[in-house]
């Protein structure tokens, strides 16, 4: 999932803006969300559903900040496998928020998703999450924190978050991944994305970008099984 530097909404209610594309999630697993990146207002507005006659009438009563909020919730409560935030903390201010956002961002890869159970855990696919920050300090929170020097070039260095991991470090960025600084430019297709098969870990730190391997999203991933499968989402 890509989530834009610019916020967006569809126009339907904000309920359906929050849950879109999914058909089985609570209203307490949304209101938890809220609750953590602290949407008091929109938690306010979901309970009165201002949107019964206008279904854009919640957007209205949202600021600016507000409104970025709704916008990467709705990938919070999607959890998909892999997201990709560009610049999510560029509408924010206050401090309180950005870590608000960070926090979750950790809990959506630790967790293997935000605010499902603790003890299902085991059950669902590992998450991972790539994010642009603008802030150094922001970006150091990271597992690994991946830097494009010169447009064409890659390098990667640990962060403060992969000290926390128990993890051994291979090649490949262990579950808990978070990465930062990661933009390639707006050419890149992804077919360029490949990796010959004896690259190195050391090969990575120099690796031209249109030779960067699309399967280096998190070492945890595998392939999607056909038959049986009894993980979750």
């Amino acid at each position: 999932l890509h989530v834009s530097y610019q916020p967006q909404a569809l126009g339907t209610g904000l309920w359906l803006n929050l849950t879109f594309g999914l058909q089985d999630t609570t209203r307490e697993r949304v209101k938890g969300i809220l609750a953590d990146l602290g949407m008091w207002k929109v938690q306010r507005l979901l309970e009165e559903s201002v949107d019964d006659d206008d279904p854009m009438k919640w957007r209205e009563q949202l600021s600016a900040s507000d409104f970025a909020l709704v916008h990467l919730a709705r990938a919070f409560v999607m959890s998909p496998e892999v997201t990709i935030f560009n610049k999510p903390l560029a509408h924010f201010g206050d401090y309180g928020a950005r870590r608000a956002v960070l926090r979750m961002i950790q809990d959506l890869v630790d967790n293997r998703g935000v605010w499902f159970p603790a003890e299902t855990r085991h059950r669902r696919r590992p998450r991972t999450c790539f994010f642009t920050p603008d802030k150094a300090a922001e970006a150091d929170q990271a597992d690994y924190v991946w830097t494009i020097e010169d447009g064409h070039r890659i390098s990667v260095r640990e962060g403060r978050g992969r000290a926390k991991s128990s993890s051994p470090a291979p090649f490949l960025p262990p579950p808990r991944a978070s990465l930062a600084s990661f933009s390639p430019p707006p050419h890149a297709s992804p077919a360029s994305f490949s990796m010959p098969p004896h690259a190195s870990p050391k090969s990575l730190e120099t690796l031209p970008l249109e030779k960067f391997p699309r399967w280096a999203l998190g070492h945890e991933a595998t392939p999607h099984r056909s038959g049986n499968d009894e993980v979750t989402p």
